[in-house]
Formats: C-alpha cells, sequence, structure tokens
C-alpha cells in the first residue's frame, strides 16, 4: 500500500472512530487522542436506535453524560454554529466548549464564542448541571447578567427564554416581578376596575401607561392634585359611558381584548420537550395565564404590546388643554380629541 494509500485509510479510521479534526504538525497530518468520555457520548449519535431520537432529544441524552465533565484544553478558533449541540462541533471544537465552560463554573468570567454561549444556555434550560428548576433559574439569570458584560449578544433571548422557564417549570410568579409585562397588566387591570381604586391609583397607572407625559406638562406641576383628581374623574366616566353605551369595555377599546393564542415555549433554542400528558394552569397575574393541554401551550393575555397607549395619551392631553382653558394656568394647548361626547365628559369632569 502506498503512502498516500495509507494516509487515506488513516484519516478515514480516526475519522470514523475519533471524529477528530486533522491536525497540520511539521507538514504531517497528525491526530489528537480524543478523552474517553467523548469517545462514549459520541457513541450515542452512533447507536443503532439513534434515528428514533429527534435532535434535541440526543443532545439532552449526550448532556447529561457530560453533565459534570470538565476539560482542559486550549483551544481558541472562531466557532460560528446556529443552534448548536454537540453534535454539530468537531471534537476540537467540543474540547474547547467544555474547557470555557469547566472555568466558568469555577468563576472565571471569560468571553467565547456565542455558539458556546448559546451550547451553555440551552444545557441549563433542558436541566443539565443543575440541582433543580429554581437553582437553574438563578444560574440562568446569573448568566444573563455576568455574560452580557462581555457580550450582549444573549440579551435579548435569554430574556425570552427566562420567561418561558418560570412558565414551563411552574415557578413562582414572583421571580417575573420585575419584568415589563408585569408592570403594563398591574396598571391596565386598575383601569379596568376603577370604582375599586382611589384617584392617586388611578393616576398612578395612567402615568405608566399613557403616551403623553403627564407629569412634564406646566399645569400638573401647578396643580398636581387637580389634574390627579379630574384625571380619575374623566377615567371613571369613560368606563361608566361604555358600560351603557357600548359592547367593549373602556380598556378593551383602549388597548384590546383579552385573546388565547398558541404559544410555542423557548423559542428559537434547542430545547427538548419531554412527553408529558399532564394538563395544567399556570396564573401569570390577573390579565395573563397559561394552560398547558398534553404538551399544547396556550397562552391568555391582552391584544397588545406592553407600550404607552397613543389614544390613551391623546385623553390625557385633552384632559391638560381644557383644564387649561377652565384655570387660565399654563399656555393653551390644542387637544387632538375631536369626538364630542369625549370632550364633554372631560367639561363635566
Amino acid at each position: 500500500m502506498d503512502s498516500n494509500r495509507k494516509k487515506r485509510a488513516s484519516a478515514w479510521f480516526y475519522q470514523t472512530v475519533y471524529r477528530d479534526e486533522q491536525i497540520q504538525l511539521h507538514g504531517e497530518i497528525s491526530f489528537e487522542a480524543v478523552p474517553e468520555e467523548i469517545r462514549t457520548m459520541r457513541a450515542l449519535e452512533k447507536a443503532p436506535d439513534a434515528w428514533r431520537f429527534s435532535r434535541e432529544a440526543v443532545f439532552v441524552r449526550q448532556a447529561e453524560l457530560m453533565a459534570t465533565y470538565e476539560e482542559h484544553y486550549d483551544y481558541h478558533r472562531d466557532v460560528v454554529r446556529y443552534y448548536p449541540t454537540y453534535q454539530s462541533l468537531t471534537d476540537r471544537e467540543l474540547r474547547g466548549y467544555f474547557s470555557w465552560r469547566t472555568k466558568w463554573r469555577a468563576g472565571e468570567r471569560e468571553k467565547t464564542n456565542l455558539s458556546y454561549a448559546f451550547l451553555y444556555i440551552y444545557e441549563l434550560l433542558n436541566q443539565i448541571g443543575v440541582r433543580d428548576p429554581v437553582d437553574g433559574f438563578e444560574k440562568l439569570r446569573a448568566f444573563e447578567k455576568e455574560y452580557a458584560a462581555l457580550d450582549d449578544g444573549i440579551s435579548g433571548y435569554l430574556k425570552r427564554w427566562l420567561w418561558d422557564y418560570v412558565i414551563y417549570y411552574r415557578l413562582d410568579p414572583v421571580l417575573l416581578a420585575d419584568r415589563p409585562e408585569l408592570a403594563f397588566d398591574q396598571s391596565l387591570d386598575v383601569l379596568r376596575r376603577p370604582d375599586d381604586h382611589s384617584d392617586a391609583e388611578l393616576f398612578q397607572a395612567v402615568l405608566e401607561l399613557s403616551s403623553y407625559r403627564i407629569d412634564r406638562s406646566k399645569l400638573y406641576a401647578a396643580e398636581p392634585e387637580l389634574f390627579e383628581k379630574t384625571a380619575a374623574r374623566v377615567l371613571r366616566n369613560m368606563d361608566a359611558y361604555y358600560a351603557s353605551h357600548r359592547k367593549q369595555s373602556f380598556t378593551e377599546d383602549y388597548f384590546g381584548a383579552q385573546i388565547y393564542a398558541p404559544v410555542e415555549m423557548f423559542q428559537g433554542a434547542v430545547f427538548y420537550v419531554r412527553p408529558q400528558r399532564q394538563s395544567f394552569d399556570y396564573v401569570v397575574d390577573a390579565l395573563r395565564s397559561y394552560q398547558c393541554r398534553e404538551g399544547k401551550w396556550t397562552v391568555r393575555q391582552p391584544d397588545t404590546a406592553a407600550v404607552r397607549s397613543k389614544k390613551l395619551g391623546d385623553l390625557m392631553h385633552g384632559v391638560d388643554s381644557l383644564l387649561r382653558e377652565e384655570t387660565g394656568v399654563g399656555n393653551s394647548i390644542q387637544t387632538a380629541l375631536s369626538t364630542k361626547w369625549i370632550l364633554n365628559l372631560i367639561r363635566e369632569a
């Protein structure tokens, strides 16, 4: 057998058995020995029944084997994979990942390839390397804070997945308390029941939801109590008017009705949805809840983004404009409102 055929045969053998990259060393092709743990993990990909498992299921099976594995391997090349799994990495890239993970777990905060960062997130989402779901949440939240300081490429994804994580694993919704969606829901719920809340509570909700920045109004600066009481009275009048004259409620017209929509948990992540027949409900707050029926998820939520309302802003601008007419405080401003019955309700208030 000539030397070229020997090299090809050698390359085939090592690539088949060890699945490692060729390494150019002094002009010769060489190979590195692959650790036994990685070869055992690789065997899952080639098992006779591997075809029965999804890519996500294979990833979790492999990750469970490698949950405590540590590596100390010098590898600093760029790695670019979309939706990375162990299967998608070469052996050297994989050893590089486990080396970075070993350092991170030991407290060494080092920026790495985004593919490695996402692979670590996928492990935590799938309960790899965590004691329980609460521990996993804390690790994910810490990673969001600490790694985002090195590279903010993970931030948008991880914020969304942290939300799903709390719901999927049925953790205490208090863990979502700092999310803008909940602040929006709480304020909107106040507007839905104006007779159950004080003027101050109603006005605080308006400050959170209105696109018109009342806190910058000259009239409000001069007469805050007057503005607060008038705005609260307008909101109660509007709510009563809609109750007696409209099929929609005031908040449904201004912010949209509650909707039910199918939802995919952990969208865009490598996540193995384990078979489950259990059905349950998860209540986030008064306006937002989830249903799981045999693995299918549905969300009930406001049919609007959690952003300030221009329609409510125009209403508050109208309050500001007509109050200035009545009091003579501040420069007059032209209201954008043209609906007569709304202008009359404001004047009455």
